[in-house]
């Protein structure tokens, strides 16, 4: 694809108004690149009268209807209408796209892929794989018990969910070329150092399914089989007679095809075509299978790496976390501690304030004593009380020593207490 720069279409009003009267706008928008509502938008905001809904059907039919002129517009002959082709901005210039990086164990099996050439499937088959053997054994059984059970020849060795067998459906026309076909697949897979292996899978683990495991990774789960066409049934049944049934039955056809298995709903790997069989793609279908083992790979390592990175995050945001709990929690203590420093300030404010109120106090008291008396009598109840309430005055200022006093007693520790004998 190349990119072409986007195109711009200039026209003056007088010439976009004759290209909007010369043909209908879904027309004009397909020429121009555009829609018909970007036309009708640029007629409306430069005031260009459109064509009136019928007016093409009235041309069809013979008629000459009227158009409205052109309204006169100040600047008219500077005015320019830019149309922007936008299906030109489908790109073509672009890269193209780049192959994955693929690490060096699925280089290093393309390259084998390579050197051990085109895939060969034999005529006959001679030393088959184990599991091819087992299928053969297990569609042997599986023939003779639908000849038991005289069940049509089209079910014979038809595939068992149930068995361990590879997934091969196939009509037994087709058997022998259907294990020629798995046993070469599977012998070149394993030369790459893959493997195939019959797996329980289904909600209860009873069904089998066929998965192809290349460089450690589950590619996919494949399923040989025969394509079948939808008939008409032949077959008389009165169930069916009776109630009208329109019955029809799957016919083989002859072609072989690869699919993802009994849930792929049509979507096939490979399948035999006019020009090709199907075995002359299995050496592509191969290098498909190591591709997508390499894609895989490439996810699992973004994921893993975008996990690695969620993983450091969340760490770093969980350190985080806990750096912001332990600096509330110093913060909180360090509040604490400032908050207690204040109140201890605070307190001991109050309190030298009101030891000088009470000096003061006890200063006019005893001024006023003496001026009355005389004398005031050192052994005297006024002497005593003065000395007394100095020593309260002295108790509650911080920058004095706190005489003894019967507030410190603890009735505990005075050897009357319940904790102490009597």
């Amino acid at each position: 694809m190349q990119r072409t720069k986007c195109t711009e279409s200039k026209f003056t009003r007088a010439e976009f108004y004759e290209l909007v009267w010369s043909k209908p706008a879904t027309h004009l928008a397909k020429e121009l690149g555009c829609s018909d509502s970007e036309i009708g938008i640029l007629c409306k905001s430069h005031d260009i009268p459109k064509p009136f809904a019928g007016y093409w059907m009235m041309l069809v039919h013979g008629k000459a209807p009227e158009r409205p002129p052109l309204p006169i517009s100040d600047g008219e002959a500077s005015r320019m209408i830019t149309v922007i082709n936008r299906a030109a901005e489908a790109c073509s210039d672009e890269e193209p796209k780049r192959e994955p990086q693929y690490d060096d164990e699925i280089l290093q099996k393309l390259d084998l892929v390579a050197q051990l050439g085109p895939l060969r499937v034999g005529k006959a088959l001679r030393s088959p794989h184990s599991l091819v053997s087992k299928t053969q054994a297990q569609i042997a059984e599986n023939t003779t018990d639908c000849k038991k059970r005289r069940l049509p020849e089209k079910d014979y060795g038809r595939y068992s969910r149930s068995r361990d067998m590879l997934a091969v459906e196939v009509s037994p026309g087709m058997t022998g070329r259907a294990l020629r076909i798995m046993d070469a697949f599977i012998k070149r897979i394993v030369q790459l150092g893959g493997k195939v292996e019959i797996r329980r899978c289904g909600y209860d683990r009873r069904e089998r399914a066929t998965t192809v495991v290349i460089a450690g990774v589950d590619v996919t789960t494949l399923r040989l089989r025969e394509k079948r066409k939808k008939v008409p049934s032949t077959k008389k049944d009165e169930f069916w007679d009776r109630w009208g049934g329109n019955r029809i039955e799957l016919v083989p056809t002859g072609i072989l095809l690869f699919d993802l298995g009994p849930g792929s709903f049509g979507r096939e790997l490979l399948i035999d075509e006019t020009n090709r069989k199907l075995e002359d793609g299995l050496n592509d279908l191969i290098i498909r299978l190591i591709k997508k083992a390499g894609e895989i790979r490439i996810q699992k390592r973004v994921d893993a790496e975008r996990t690695a990175r969620l993983e450091r995050q969340q760490e770093i945001d969980r350190e985080r976390k806990k750096l912001i709990k332990k600096r509330k929690k110093e913060l909180r203590q360090q509040k604490k501690k400032e908050q207690e420093r204040i109140d201890a300030l605070v307190s001991d404010a109050t309190c030298f304030k009101m030891a000088r109120a009470i000096r003061t106090y006890l200063h006019a008291l005893s001024c006023s004593l003496a001026t009355e008396e005389g004398t005031i009598a050192i052994d005297g109840d006024t002497a005593q009380y003065l000395r007394w309430a100095h020593q309260q005055a002295d108790r509650l200022d911080p920058l004095c020593e706190s005489p003894h006093s019967v507030l410190d007693e603890d009735l505990n520790t005075s050897g009357i207490g319940p904790n102490r004998p009597r």
